[in-house]
């Protein structure tokens, strides 16, 4: 932490030290009073029947004695911490704090039991003597509690004047010893409200005590809002030396500030809260509080605080707009005449690289070659969009970062997709088909009419355009029908059994060479393939450009057809032999109806 920081520091923390010493040698008009408390006939009968068994003590006695006994080591710790030296002053005040602030809570609780409608059990004359104990401590320790406030403050600024030329090993307990002495602070406001109530409950006069207890409010709200706001500013400047990647070093002294901003803020949450008990308008110090730690709670937000915000937003957005309004100007205008320079240069790009591979002698797929166009645009406009951020003073380095890690996420959330690009890119350095070939992939038939690094758009013989996911193209058999410039057409054709198979052949031959489709090389071939159950087939396997495939096949059906029933030829056609049998059932004769045996009837 730098020494000028530390300079900073101690001057948003001294009027909290110059408030309370004020109020520590202030004179006091309720400090020299001791109230004296009388018997009274109704105390004297409640001292007969709220008397404590013999030989046991009774509530007011133990009270009294427990807080004689707390006052008698607070006023130890005090002789201990006055006589301590400096290196051991910050530890004793810590004890001192800690026996403080528990003489202070019995010193509470008994003006409460003192001022309940049902006393504890004692006698009159103990009644009289803790409350005469009460009394006279409370104005002590209203007068100690701002001392030690004061003593509080002295030591956070001993920690901060020793944090800056601190070596490393010491910043932990100095960072430590700092951040006790802030959260003490709000402690001992409380523990001074408190007390001021308890005097109040005992009937004394504390109105200069909550004059000064306002003041003291005020003062310590103000110093704590510039203290906040200058470490707020201290964090925001380590992130932009850093370029928001601070160093070990760097990060450790932010995280102290932090923590150290997170423990001004606590102290003057409460020290608002004690304000609005007193009446005292905290409007801005929500609105700071809420500016600097970039926190917002139910208790800290209301109509008021909201609208002073906005304002606030409005007034800082307005002032920062007419003090940069040529900057905002001349940085929007170069954006503008960037990106357009840079959308001339990328059609520029696509075209010169459009004319570089129509020369080139690769002949590239459509695919790649609309791939290799549109990179060169879009690369140049990279290049200009980076251009125009830094026109703008956008760190390129953390929004390429960012866009990295959303393009990690984005992928996970888009398997298919990538797949589907990883398929295309594959398809764009094998080549297995190009635009306008037919091709049979993924179950689908037609021709390819455009591709893209994600899917192959196909038009299919009756006319009906299919996207296809190149993963599902890749991932299967892909056919191309029209990838060679000769196609064989395989055909097949039935004569009888009756016909002569020279002739029928012959004739074939005839139609095949008088067709002007059917190409000469390679050579057609006309042969006798089987002997079928009916009928004599020939295969018929002319060779033609592939952009006459059917026409050429239709012509020969026809034509084949014609020659034959010319010659006399008969076209056989499955035929089935039907064998009816009559089959004669005879009819069974009933058993009681057929004559008897013969030896039946002689016996």
């Amino acid at each position: 932490m730098s020494l000028s920081h530390q300079t900073r520091a101690r001057r948003r923390l001294w009027p909290i030290l110059l408030i309370s010493a004020l109020l520590v040698f202030a004179p006091r008009r309720g400090a020299a009073a001791r109230p004296v408390a009388k018997a009274t006939p109704a105390a004297a009968a409640d001292q007969g029947s709220s008397a404590a068994a013999p030989g046991e003590a009774s509530a007011l006695r133990q009270q009294l004695d427990a807080l004689q006994a707390s006052g008698a080591e607070l006023e130890a710790q005090r002789q201990k911490w006055l006589g301590a030296p400096a290196e051991h002053r910050a530890a004793q005040l810590d004890l001192l704090l800690q026996s403080g602030s528990h003489h202070r809570r019995m010193l509470n609780d008994a003006a409460l039991a003192l001022s309940a409608e049902l006393p504890p059990t004692g006698s009159a004359d103990e009644r009289n003597a803790l409350l005469a104990l009460v009394g006279e401590q409370l104005p002590i320790e209203a007068r100690q509690i701002p001392e030690e406030l004061a003593e509080t403050s002295r030591s956070a600024l001993s920690a901060l004047e020793e944090l800056a030329h601190a070596k490393p090993e010491q910043l932990a307990e100095l960072q430590n010893r700092r951040n006790r002495s802030v959260a003490a602070m709000p402690v001992l406001m409380g523990e001074l409200e408190d007390n001021i109530h308890a005097r109040k409950l005992l009937k004394q006069d504390v109105s200069a005590e909550q004059a000064g207890f306002r003041e003291l409010l005020l003062a310590t709200s103000k110093s704590i809002s510039r203290a906040l706001r200058g470490t707020a500013s201290d964090i925001d400047r380590i992130k932009l030396d850093a370029y928001g990647k601070p160093k070990a070093d760097e990060q450790g002294r932010r995280d102290g500030l932090l923590e150290f901003r997170s423990l001004l803020a606590d102290a003057q949450s409460k020290n608002i809260a004690l304000m609005d008990q007193y009446g005292i308008d905290t409007v801005q110090l929500r609105q700071e509080l809420i500016s600097t730690t970039g926190q917002v709670s139910t208790d800290m937000l209301d109509a008021r605080v909201m609208k002073g915000l906005v304002s606030g937003w409005r007034t800082n957005a307005m002032r920062w707009l007419s003090e940069h309004a040529v900057t905002i100007a001349l940085r929007v205008g170069s954006l503008v005449l960037v990106l357009l320079l840079f959308a001339v240069l990328a059609r520029m790009g696509r075209s010169l690289a459009r004319r570089a591979l129509v020369r080139a002698k690769a002949n590239p797929s459509s695919l790649a070659s609309g791939f290799l166009v549109q990179t060169a645009g879009r690369i140049i406009w990279i290049v200009g969009l980076v251009i125009a951020a830094a026109q703008l003073g956008i760190e390129v380095g953390p929004l390429l970062a960012g866009l990295g890690i959303a393009g990690f996420v984005a992928g996970f959330a888009l398997q298919d997709a990538l797949s589907n690009f990883a398929a295309g890119l594959l398809i764009l350095v094998y080549r297995p088909f190009d635009v306008g070939d037919l091709i049979e992939a993924a179950g689908v038939t037609g021709v390819v009419r455009a591709m893209t690094l994600v899917s192959t758009s196909v038009l299919t013989p009756d006319n009906q355009l299919l996207i296809v996911p190149n993963g599902k193209i890749w991932a299967g058999v892909i056919r191309n029908v029209t990838s060679q410039q000769h196609r064989r057409v395989d055909m097949t054709f039935s004569v009888s059994y009756r016909d002569d198979i020279s002739h029928a052949e012959s004739v074939l031959g005839r139609v095949i060479a008088d067709n002007p489709r059917v190409l000469e090389d390679p050579p057609p071939v006309v042969r006798l393939h089987e002997l079928g159950e009916g009928s004599i087939k020939f295969v018929v396997r002319p060779w033609v450009k592939s952009s006459d495939y059917w026409d050429a096949y239709w012509e020969i059906t026809r034509e084949v057809k014609r020659r034959f029933d010319a010659e006399g030829f008969s076209l056989p056609f499955p035929q089935h032999d039907v064998h009816v049998y009559e089959e004669r059932r005879f009819e069974q004769v009933p058993r009681e109806s057929q004559p008897a045996p013969a030896f039946a009837a002689g016996g």
